[in-house]
């Protein structure tokens, strides 16, 4: 840099440092940078009444004393009597709930002696219960709608008495009632003491019949059967599901959905035990099988399996469910193995059909009820396997009513 650049650079310093001294001394219009010098000292300094003063017209300047130290600052602070002004939170944050707030069941003087009959046999029946009031009153978070009074379990004798009801209609859901039956109808409880009996349809077992047809639409007569695999499952839930005439109350209050998973969750258990094989033949009726028990709501699907062999290749497999409604009557065609072998290829392309030997089928039998069991033939669905020493297929698995797809074999690797 040259001499006459650093007297200009000092002569520019020594301009700025004046006008800066003469701001300091008040020289500058009055108020005008009063917020600049106050907001530029350090804290712990000295502060001027001017320098904090509101510069509007006829404000008062507050009393502030002058400390030195930012310890006395403090103590100053703590001495001033400050006046926090309160804040009410309940008119800015709304009340919210983690789940949907409880449903407040109304009580009254009334009680209900009741009785639990089976249907079928007038004989009394052991039993967990729900009861219903019907189109119960609103109430401060929950609309009008049908709410759950009370649960209770029924011993041997038949008998419960639930205290403590409003008189009003009300309507039971028993757990030992099959799937599907219609629960006992609505009831009116009032006064002291209700005497109410209600019948209920237990789970029935119920036979097995199974129509079995060939490719050419002919009733197969002879054949065997034997129970294959077993098992059911449960609903590990602790309450039964809402029932279908429920009209159900709706939450009228906000809330957070709650995060957990609820009470629910299913587990059974599976058995392999099979039976010996059984000659069985259709007079025109059906096959006869294994007679199968219906389910209640908490057996989620009890099944049995059932196995009819018609020549040692042709198998069906009758998986009778337990919410399979009455009657238990299933429909299957039987392949024979001849005829699958007509669409089967050797690796050059030429039909396999001395290799019928080689060939099995798996039919799964469609439930058809009191229904025509010819007219679900076309739904079950066929699994084909070969299994020889030259050639290898993996499994075709097709629905009947789309025909026989070509199966083409391939040559085994050799060793």
């Amino acid at each position: 840099m040259s001499s006459k650049s650093r007297y200009a650079f000092v002569i520019a310093g020594i301009f700025l440092g004046l006008i800066l001294w003469a701001l300091n001394r008040g020289d500058a219009p009055p108020g005008a940078n009063d917020v600049e010098v106050a907001a530029s000292r350090p804290m712990g300094s000295a502060v001027s009444e001017s320098a904090v003063a509101p510069v509007l017209e006829g404000a008062v300047a507050p009393e502030v004393d002058t400390v030195a130290s930012h310890g006395d600052a403090a103590v100053a602070a703590e001495e001033t009597d400050v006046q926090t002004p309160e804040i009410d939170l309940d008119a800015l944050v709304e009340i919210e709930f983690t789940g949907p707030p409880s449903d407040v069941l109304e009580t009254g003087a009334c009680a209900l002696e009741l009785h639990v009959l089976d249907r079928l046999t007038q004989q009394p029946v052991a039993t967990k219960l729900e009861l219903w009031r019907l189109d119960a009153p609103a109430s401060e978070h929950w609309s009008r709608g049908d709410q759950r009074q009370a649960r209770a379990e029924v011993d041997a004798s038949g008998v419960v008495e639930i205290q403590d009801l409003p008189p009003w209609t009300y309507r039971v859901r028993c757990e030992a009632a099959r799937v599907g039956s219609e629960d006992p109808a609505p009831f009116l409880v009032r006064g002291s003491l209700s005497q109410v009996t209600v019948e209920i349809d237990l789970p029935r077992t119920l036979p097995v019949t199974v129509h079995v047809f060939d490719e050419n639409g002919q009733r197969v007569v002879e054949a065997r059967s034997r129970i294959g695999s077993q098992g059911s499952s449960f609903r590990g839930q602790t309450e039964a599901p809402r029932p279908s005439w429920v009209h159900q109350r709706e939450c009228t209050t906000p809330y957070k959905p709650e995060s957990t998973l609820g009470a629910f969750g299913v587990g059974g258990g599976v058995s392999g035990i099979r039976g010996p094989w059984t000659s069985r033949r259709d007079e025109g009726t059906g096959m006869q099988l294994v007679e199968v028990r219906e389910r209640t709501w908490r057996e989620a699907s009890g099944w049995k399996q059932q196995f009819i062999d018609v020549d040692e290749g042709s198998r069906i497999d009758v998986s009778v469910r337990g919410n399979h409604p009455a009657p238990r009557t299933y429909a299957a065609v039987s392949l024979s193995r001849r005829f699958v072998a007509e669409h089967v290829l050797l690796p050059n392309g030429l039909p396999a059909t001395d290799l019928a030997a080689h060939v099995s089928t798996q039919v799964e039998a469609v439930h058809c009820g009191d229904g025509d069991p010819r007219s679900v033939l076309a739904q079950c669905r066929v699994t084909v396997r070969c299994e020889h020493p030259d050639y290898r297929c993996s499994p075709v698995r097709f629905r009947y009513g789309d025909g026989v797809p070509t199966i083409h074999l391939r040559a085994r690797m050799r060793r």
